[in-house]
């Protein structure tokens, strides 16, 4: 399902991970291509009475700041089933806090506050 839309995976569980990398030029085709695989997964989920949890879904875009600034004038959403995901700044990946710039300041600032 993932290859008919260009778009690499990695499985673990109950969860997905969808990604690509591009320039900020092709930025919106790589999130057009995610939207479509993620709708795709959704009705595969939907077909098979399971639930794709729109609330659970995040995005992140990983690069340097001056290309991840050239993506602020442009819309860079998900569409997800009816919810409209926003890209976050920060996500968690099985216990390791992720900026969009790699920098590890927010996991290493969230392990030493423990």
């Amino acid at each position: 399902m993932f290859e008919k839309h260009n778009v690499h995976s990695h499985m673990y569980a109950n969860d997905i991970q969808l990604y690509d990398s591009s320039s900020p030029a092709d930025a919106e085709s790589v999130r057009d291509r995610l939207t479509s695989c993620v709708s795709k997964v959704a009705k595969w989920c939907a077909s098979r009475r399971l639930q794709l949890k729109d609330d659970k879904t995040e995005m992140i875009w990983f690069g340097p700041r001056s290309n991840l600034a050239k993506l602020q004038r442009i819309n860079m959403s998900l569409q997800v089933g009816t919810s409209n995901i926003q890209r976050s700044s920060v996500v968690r990946d099985l216990g390791v806090y992720m900026d969009s710039e790699l920098t590890m300041k927010e996991h290493v600032a969230k392990i030493a506050a423990a």
